[in-house]
Formats: C-alpha cells, structure tokens, sequence
C-alpha cells in the first residue's frame, strides 16, 4: 500500500547521495535516510502480503531471489541499532602539467688548453608543447564490505521496484 511512497523517497534520498558527494558529512546523512526508507519498502510488502493467502510465501520467495535486500537489511540494522553506517570515502586527484620540450644539442669544441675552437647549435625553432588536462577530482565511496556506495545503491532500488511491481501484479500488494 505505501511501498511506492517509499520508492519514491529512497530515490530522493539517492539523488541527495549523488548531489552531496563531495560534501561527507551530508553525504553520509543522506545515506542513512536512502538506507531506512529503501528498507521500509520490504517491512511494508511483508505487513501486507502476510495477511494474504500465499503472501508469505510469495515475500519469502522474492526476498530469497534478491542479491541486495540482505544486505541492505544488515546495514539498516546496524544503522538504526548499533551504530552510524559506515562508508569509505576514496579520492581520486588527476593533476597535470603543461611541459616544453626542446630537441637541441649545443657543443662546444675545446682544445687542450681550453680555449674554445668551435660551437655548434642545434636549436629546433619551434619547442613541443605538451598539455595534460586540468586537474581533476573525483569521490568515490565504498561500504565496509567493499562494495560500490552508488552501484549498490541503485541495484537496490531496482530490485525493490521489481518486488513491488511484481507483489502489485499478483494481488499481495495493492
């Protein structure tokens, strides 16, 4: 019944996510939130389907086919329970530098007293120029198991859309 309003609100959260990436600290609030209402779809779908006949069994079934609903369950527990979520923040810098290159050679030719017999110049006229692109900065952000913040995330959200839709076409949510 409110499985898409929660839907809905996840992917808010997630846009926040990707919005406030390079700020940590909103980041991880915006997680936390992604986290407890994504998790409220399935505590929904559950309450609802349970009542139905086969509804347990249908939820048991969806939740057994899914790669992330157990680990997204895990992180809100201990989100809610035991402490904040916790996501690894990796930063990528790419820096350049503009370089000028010269092919010449200058030589000077000394006899045995120093004195200088002759000079040669091979200056090229016009210098390589190399130029890299401008620095750049980018986050990424990991869970403590290693995976991707963002992938994961949205994984999520499809397989919850899945599940709902799914629930919806069947009759064990309206």
């Amino acid at each position: 019944m409110h499985e898409l309003d929660k839907i809905k609100e996840a992917k808010y959260f997630l846009s926040q996510i990707l919005h406030e990436k390079e700020n940590f600290e909103n980041f991880k609030y915006n997680l936390s939130a992604f986290i407890s209402s994504a998790r409220s779809v399935l505590q929904y779908a559950l309450e609802e389907a349970k009542i139905k006949n086969g509804g347990q069994l249908w939820y048991d079934g969806q939740i057994k086919g899914t790669k992330m609903a157990k680990s997204f369950r895990d992180k809100r527990d201990i989100n809610i329970h035991k402490e904040p979520v916790s996501a690894k923040q990796e930063i990528d810098i790419m820096a350049s530098e503009t370089i000028h290159v010269s092919d010449s050679i200058f030589i000077e030719i000394r006899d045995s007293e120093g004195k200088i017999n002759g000079q040669h110049n091979s200056k090229q006229e016009h210098p390589k120029l190399f130029v890299n692109e401008p620095t750049t900065i980018k986050a990424r952000y990991r869970f403590d198991d290693g995976e991707d913040v963002f992938a994961s995330c949205e994984m999520y959200l499809n397989e919850l859309e899945t599940i709902v839709m799914d629930g919806k076409s069947k009759g064990f949510l309206t």
